[in-house]
């Protein structure tokens, strides 16, 4: 029978020990640093690429199918891959895969969790579901990190690399995917702030704090995803404020109306909080930053990504009868037909919008390859 996390457990997860043991899973993080004067991140796992533009790392269980995976994902994203040929946008990319659990542990915050209760009590909820994931894609601004499971066969794996060949295309071109950081790499340098912190100040002291931001975190602007940072919300009216604090001569702050609380609220924290505060709150906002652009475009990226999955198999040699039956029998429960499933209600308007444009009549004359390559173009433009 499987282990199971205590309900007791939930208040012992203010540890460090929870995020190493899925760093230890063989996750890949970066071993590089922040730049102290910029904040940028100076990678992403890109060390990991050399001189390909992707990675692939098993996770040790998976050794039958490590040669053919190599040798598709090759096929793919090779220098004259099938993915050049189609059009389709190959950012740097890992390729992961883990054990289900860990897995499911990593998607339950869409990144790695930071040492907290309520991130913690996410993986155990997770942990506890009767079944898994298949992947997960974690956008960042220079690399894309896609995990799978390991303990899928070969013809259905192959499948999976398909559709996540469409969140990287998608991701790659997504306007909405808002002003974020690389989210892994914020995560651990987070948890690692947190640590820190405990040498001079009471776990229950952060913990509150981190509580109460938890409490914001869909205070943005989830309906429209108009991304804005904290830093466009400083107040430049000081000079126009009174003794009493009010602003003068019709100077307003913030210049308009936004529906993005979190930012403005981590940018205009009174000057008598501590700066410990301030930055965990600085912190936290970046990480869950990317949540409207995820809510803005879920139907839109998951079904393109389903769609890859029907677009590419005609341009491999997996186009078998047992290629076709093993995908049928991994897609009844991910495109159920429902409005309130996402994967099916975007594959069928991504399906109406493909057939409305192969039968233009240019498109007649075109052969396969052709015809997919202009409709991969005109999708993404």
């Amino acid at each position: 029978m499987k282990n199971k996390i205590c309900l007791k457990d939930l208040f012992q997860i203010w540890s460090r020990p929870l995020s190493l043991l899925i760093l230890l899973s063989g996750l890949c993080l970066a071993a590089g640093h922040v730049d102290p004067h910029s904040g940028d991140h100076h990678t992403e796992c890109g060390h990991l690429l050399g001189d390909k533009n992707y990675k692939i790392i098993f996770s040790g269980r998976d050794h039958s199918v490590q040669d053919e995976i190599t040798k598709y994902v090759e096929l793919l994203y090779g220098a004259d891959g099938v993915l050049k040929k189609l059009g389709y946008s190959t950012p740097p990319h890992i390729v992961q895969f883990l054990e289900n659990r860990d897995l499911k542990a990593i998607s339950a915050n869409n990144r790695l969790p930071i040492g907290h209760w309520t991130e913690g009590a996410k993986v155990v909820q997770a942990d506890n579901q009767p079944s898994g994931i298949l992947e997960m894609v974690i956008y960042g601004q220079k690399t894309t990190h896609s995990i799978y499971r390991d303990d899928l066969n070969l013809k259905q794996q192959i499948s999976i690399i398909n559709h996540v060949v469409g969140h990287n295309h998608f991701g790659f071109h997504n306007r909405w995917n808002g002003k974020g950081d690389a989210p892994n790499q914020s995560a651990y340098e987070f948890d690692d702030y947190l640590e820190k912190l405990k040498a001079s100040h009471s776990a229950a002291e952060i913990s509150e704090w981190l509580q109460y931001l938890n409490s914001l975190t869909w205070a943005q602007d989830i309906k429209n995803a108009d991304s804005e940072l904290p830093s466009d919300f400083v107040d430049v009216t000081v000079e126009k404020r009174g003794s009493d604090g009010l602003l003068r001569g019709g100077a307003h702050h913030p210049k308009h109306p936004t529906a993005n609380i979190l930012q403005a609220f981590v940018s205009n924290l009174p000057r008598t909080v501590p700066e410990w505060k301030r930055e965990v709150a600085r912190r936290f906002e970046q990480s869950v930053r990317y949540i409207p652009g995820a809510v803005r475009t879920k139907i839109m990226n998951e079904g393109f990504a389903v769609l890859t999955q029907e677009i590419i198999p005609p341009h491999t040699p997996y186009t078998a009868e047992d290629d076709v039956f093993e995908y049928c029998c991994l897609m009844p429960g991910v495109i159920r037909p429902s409005l309130e499933n996402p994967y099916w209600l975007g594959l069928e308007a991504w399906r109406n919008i493909r057939y409305a444009f192969n039968v233009r009549p240019e498109m007649k004359s075109l052969s396969l390859l052709e015809r997919d390559r202009a409709f991969i173009k005109y999708a993404t433009e």
